[in-house]
């Protein structure tokens, strides 16, 4: 029996590395890095085909960066080497889905795991589209209050300094530049949006960041009962790190203590956009708007909308491409 597919996604990227950690826990399930296939490598608006060449370059590039990570190098002689041995014994005709699911399963049976769990945030995006291509695949997502998510965001750029030493300086200041209440708003908007369209459907999953980590037995044993496979207790027991807000401790288990601090970390103004631009979906998840006053601050919050864009265009355009394209609504 080939591996089942899981793919744990949702506007939180601290919350999904946690999720993806306490499922890695379970004895069946292999817990994997980001990869940032979809979209990124290979989009699943072309299905078509693809020639042997085209296999072993997704294999290659998949390999890499479930090794070194998304910062990490690209794909060397080992990689292309395994992607080639990897691509040889499968029939012509792969789509860029078989490729996918062949190497991360595979990665998945070398680790004795059934199930690969794949954690990159904006695969909420492509979702539909992935349960459509492989009828094995499961997909949760991880909601959380975009006050939250966005002070986060606010804060990213300070994680090389608070426990994430490998983050290179180039993702430091494309964070930092990326930075934006309006987007990011709009981004988490469209994140709810997509997930509410996948509702009801029997493989996909909707859970609340504030519910997982306030009453985590109750929610992991559920989400294991989705998953198809038995509770177990390490799942409970996992590092808590990559926060935006503090140092790494090296501490275990969930902390409630992120649930508020978006309280100090927002000023009115920011809280005044996000609440005004999502908040119609805050209140499908009982997030209540504080109904703050933007103060003058607003008038500084709009100036510096356009040279955010200049930012994010500039520090990263491929990556800007795929943000548009998420507001939109066209890459799905």
């Amino acid at each position: 029996m080939n591996p089942e597919l899981l793919f744990v996604t949702g506007a939180s990227r601290s919350g999904t590395t946690m999720l993806n950690r306490v499922l890695g826990a379970h004895g069946d399930i292999l817990g994997m890095n980001e990869l940032h296939y979809f979209g990124d490598i290979w989009s699943p608006a072309d299905n078509a085909p693809l020639d042997r060449a085209e296999a072993v370059r997704l294999a290659s590039w998949l390999l890499a960066r479930q090794a070194n990570g998304i910062w990490g190098d690209g794909p060397g002689p080992t990689e292309i080497h395994d992607a080639e041995a990897l691509i040889k014994p499968l029939p012509d005709g792969l789509t860029g889905m078989d490729v996918y699911s062949h190497v991360v399963g595979g990665l998945a049976s070398l680790a004795g795991k059934r199930i690969a769990c794949e954690q990159t945030p904006r695969n909420i995006f492509y979702a539909a589209r992935i349960l459509d291509m492989d009828e094995s695949a499961k997909v949760i997502q991880l909601i959380r209050d975009p006050r939250a998510v966005i002070a986060s965001q606010k804060n990213r750029w300070k994680r090389k300094k608070l426990g994430g030493s490998s983050t290179p300086w180039s993702e430091v200041l494309r964070v930092w530049m990326n930075y934006h209440p309006y987007t990011m708003a709009k981004l988490w908007v469209k994140a709810a949006d997509a997930g509410e369209v996948l509702k009801g459907h029997p493989r996909f999953k909707q859970i609340r960041f504030e519910d997982l980590v306030s009453n985590p037995q109750t929610v992991i044993a559920d989400l294991c009962r989705f998953i198809g496979v038995d509770f177990q207790d390490g799942m409970l027991n996992v590092p808590i790190v990559g926060s935006s807000q503090r140092r790494d401790q090296g501490k275990t288990g969930f902390s409630v203590e992120s649930v508020d601090s978006w309280r100090k970390s927002l000023d009115p103004a920011e809280l005044w956009m996000i609440e005004n631009t999502a908040g119609t979906p805050m209140k499908r998840y009982n997030y209540e708007p504080t109904g703050v006053s933007p103060g003058l601050g607003v008038f500084s919050v709009f100036a510096r909308y356009p040279l955010h864009l200049i930012g994010v265009v500039i520090s990263n355009p491929r990556r800007a491409w795929i943000q548009v394209r998420a507001l939109l609504g066209t890459n799905r």
